[in-house]
């Protein structure tokens, strides 16, 4: 549940973050380093992603299993890869936005708005 807090916090802005630096930004710098972050975010989760998803082989290969509740381990672990899997795909669908919201000309920005 505390992992799907932290997609949830990403997605809305609510996570810890420091943001001196990008609040003295505008415009096209700012989205620029909003980018950036956002990209670090992608890839790091994507990358514990895939690291948990050899965890979650190797488990599923030991055969281990909780001592107090006896169900296979590979279930706790298993909510690590869900966890991250989410992660990475919705701060990646949130990345292509704010690429395409980078790429729009402010004569594109004027036009939309009349």
């Amino acid at each position: 549940m505390v992992l799907i807090g932290t997609e949830i916090g990403l997605r809305d802005g609510t996570q810890i973050s420091v943001t001196a630096v990008v609040d003295k930004l505008h415009g096209k710098k700012k989205l620029a380093v909003q980018i950036i972050a956002k990209t670090i975010v992608v890839v790091f989760s994507c990358v514990l992603a895939l690291s948990t998803v050899k965890l979650l082989k190797m488990q599923l290969l030991s055969g281990q299993t909780s001592s107090a509740m006896g169900i296979p381990m590979f279930i706790p672990y298993m909510a690590l890869t869900l966890s991250f899997g989410i992660i990475t795909l919705v701060q990646g669908v949130t990345l292509i936005g704010m690429l395409k919201d980078f790429n729009v000309s402010p004569a594109e920005e004027k036009e939309a708005g009349s």
